[in-house]
Parts: structure tokens; sequence; C-alpha cells
């Protein structure tokens, strides 16, 4: 794709390449035109061979020259980015960021200037994880829809997760499920997995995590919530123990706090035979407490002055 010739590059943006830690933008006013540069660095290792540095040349924003790591030379896309990119390669030169010496430099650039940031990015970031926290919560069914059960996975690092389904300890198909990730912007993430769910007698739903952080696949059984008829029912019954318990205490308090005077019967026994003097029958009945005082021995008159109180009368 060749660039419109009333757009061509001015002659002066060969020596434009800039810093290869940022883009470098020029843009110019009465033309309208826009020129930068873009450097990137992939990679799966820390290891030269698993690294790729690539610098695009854009203009307008349409890239007209590229180099990559992986090819070793420029490459132009348009007709003045091949012409470019023909000039470039045969300069062998060792000056860098000049006209001459623009292959070499970018050639040094894979272990110059990706190697030393991918080894700070390993270091610092890329070898550290997070272990999940993980919650099963469920969202009530509305009208003729089905109840909804969530795995809401919290604050792991990094991002690659994998939550799934499992009913009776079987994966369930994922086209029943959704899954939504989102970053805390402290470099940790959370992320819902959504399932339809329709409860079924003996059923045992479980989320199962899988992440980088765990050394084996992280399983959370869900148990149902409490339906709200049972939890009145408890409630009530609770309720009605708790009130009988009260009742049960008062009766004992009063109990034990009253006193119930006692009802006396004394009458004679005269034995027979006529050998034996008469004994004196005393009768203590009808009292509370139990407890009773001692008693000795004395004459009739008296045991019946003493121990009778004022307002009984013996029988």
């Amino acid at each position: 794709m060749a660039l419109p010739p009333s757009t061509t590059p001015p002659s002066f943006l060969p020596q434009l390449a800039g810093n290869v830690e940022s883009v470098r933008r020029c843009r110019a006013k009465l033309d309208g035109y826009e020129y930068y540069t873009s450097s990137r660095c992939l990679f799966n290792s820390t290891e030269l061979r698993d690294i790729e540095y690539i610098r695009s040349y854009y203009y307008n924003k349409t890239e007209y020259v590229r180099f990559s790591s992986s090819v070793g030379k420029f490459v132009g896309y348009t007709e003045y980015g091949v012409r470019e990119a023909d000039q470039w390669n045969k300069d062998q030169g060792q000056r860098s960021w000049t006209r001459k010496g623009q292959l070499a430099a970018m050639r040094a650039q894979k272990e110059t200037y990706c190697k030393p940031k991918i080894d700070f990015w390993y270091q610092s970031v890329l070898t550290k994880a997070v272990k999940p926290s993980v919650r099963l919560h469920s969202i009530p069914p509305v009208y003729l829809n089905p109840a909804i059960l969530v795995c809401s996975v919290y604050n792991f690092y990094p991002k690659e997760i994998k939550v799934s389904w499992l009913r009776n300890g079987q994966q369930v198909s994922p086209d029943i499920t959704s899954t939504v990730e989102f970053a805390n912007a402290d470099w940790l993430y959370q992320t819902h997995s959504y399932m339809e769910y329709t409860p079924r007698s003996g059923e045992k739903i479980s989320c199962m995590v899988e992440h980088s952080s765990l050394e084996e696949p992280l399983v959370t059984d869900w148990v149902p919530s409490m339906s709200e008829s049972k939890k009145l029912i408890i409630v009530g019954a609770f309720g009605l123990l708790l009130g009988l318990l009260f009742f049960l205490a008062g009766v004992i308090y009063t109990r034990m706090c009253s006193r119930v005077m006692p009802l006396i019967d004394v009458h004679a026994m005269t034995p027979p035979g006529g050998h034996h003097p008469a004994m004196l029958l005393y009768k203590v009945y009808d009292f509370y407490p139990k407890k009773v005082a001692s008693a000795k021995a004395i004459a009739a008159t008296d045991l019946l002055e003493e121990t009778l109180p004022d307002e009984l009368e013996p029988r």
C-alpha cells in the first residue's frame, strides 16, 4: 500500500528514529501529517531465543517500515517504506541512531533494550503469585427465570485463571455459564462466573478454581441458604422454648420465696390395758418449705403454748 503523493513523508524523517523506550511523535500543523515510531518486546522467557524486538515506523497511522529481530532486517510496507528499508539494510555502519548504522543498531536492541527490561519484569512481577479467595453465593430467581449461582474469585495474580462448575463432581458444560474478569487497579484481579441453577434433591454444586498460585485446584461447595419459611419456624420454636424456660424459672423462684403456714392437729391416745400413760399425738401437715426445726420432749401444755402460732388453734 503506497502513500498518496500529497502525503509523502518529508526528507528529514529517517533521522527521527527517536528514543526506543517511548513512542516518538512529530507533527506539522500546516500539512497535517504525523510521524511516530514504536518499539515492542515480545517474549516467552528471559532467554534471547524467546525474545523478539520489533521497531515500527508510522506516518498518518500507516506503518510503512518495520524491523523485526526474527527477520533481521527492515521490511517496507509502502512504496516509500520499501525504498527506505532497502537503504537502511545497505548501511552496515556501527554508529547508532544515525542514517548509517540503522541495521546494526536494530539488531543489538534485543539484547541491549529488551533483555534488561524482561529480566526486571520477571524478578519484580511475573514470577510473583497471589492466591485467590473464593465466595459462592446465589441470586434469587426473578419471575420465571431460574436462580443464578455466582462464583466470585478475588485478589489473585497473575491474571490467567480458570473457573469451572461441577455438578456431582462432573464438570458442567460451558454453554450455560459465563465469566467476567476485572482489574483491581492494584496489580490484582477478580473474576465472577455465573451459572443458571435449578435446585434438585441430593445434588451437589461446586466451583473449581485453577491458578498458578495453587498447588491443586481450589474447590468450593455450594451450601444452600435456608428458606424464609424455615427461618420463621426456627425463630418461633426458639421463642417458645425461651418463654417456657422463663415460666419455669418464675415458678421455681415463687415456690422458693413463699412460705405456707402448717396445719396442726393434736389429740390424745390412751393405750389399751391401762398399764401405760396416755400419749399426746402432735400432727403437722401442709407446710412449705420442707425444713422443720428439731423437736424436744416437753410437757403437753408447754408444747402447745410454744409451738402453736397465735392465729392457730388445735383441733
